[in-house]
């Protein structure tokens, strides 16, 4: 956004601010570009004698997200030497300065894309995952 903005009505989040880290990367090697969050649970439905579903239950929540970043430097060589990948299966990325609760904090990596095209950025995009605790099963009366 321009340095000196007026606001009229509601104001809602614009572009990214967020910072990852990782083994081999640090705060500031990389600029995200845009996150995916993605909130999910298996759903099992309960049912009466005649098979109405009478209720709900949710269990094994798990949070997905995705980053895409560029990786920045003084030059482009530099750049380039920064580029890393996680080093190992489900290595643990730190994100942090989104300013969003859901998507700040530890994340397992599960791979990702780095994508490279003539006259553009190379962005790199990493899959990341992370287990929602939870005391057991959750279950709640059906809304009519």
């Amino acid at each position: 956004m321009p340095a000196t903005v007026k606001l009229i009505g509601a104001a809602a989040a614009f572009g990214t601010a967020a910072t990852m880290a990782y083994t081999g990367v640090l705060v500031g090697a990389s600029a995200v570009q845009s996150h995916d969050l993605t909130d999910e649970f298996a759903k099992q439905d309960f049912t009466d004698g005649k098979g109405n579903i009478i209720g709900r239950a949710g269990h094994n929540r798990v949070r997905t997200v995705t980053i895409e970043a560029i990786f920045t430097a003084a030059t482009e060589a530099l750049a380039k030497t920064a580029t890393v990948l996680p080093a190992e299966m489900f290595d643990i990325v730190a994100i942090a300065g989104s300013g969003i609760v859901a998507i700040d904090g530890n994340w397992n990596y599960e791979g990702g894309r780095y994508n490279g095209q003539a006259g553009q950025y190379h962005r790199f995009t990493l899959n990341l995952w992370q287990v929602v605790a939870a005391a057991g099963p959750t279950s709640l009366a059906q809304v009519a």
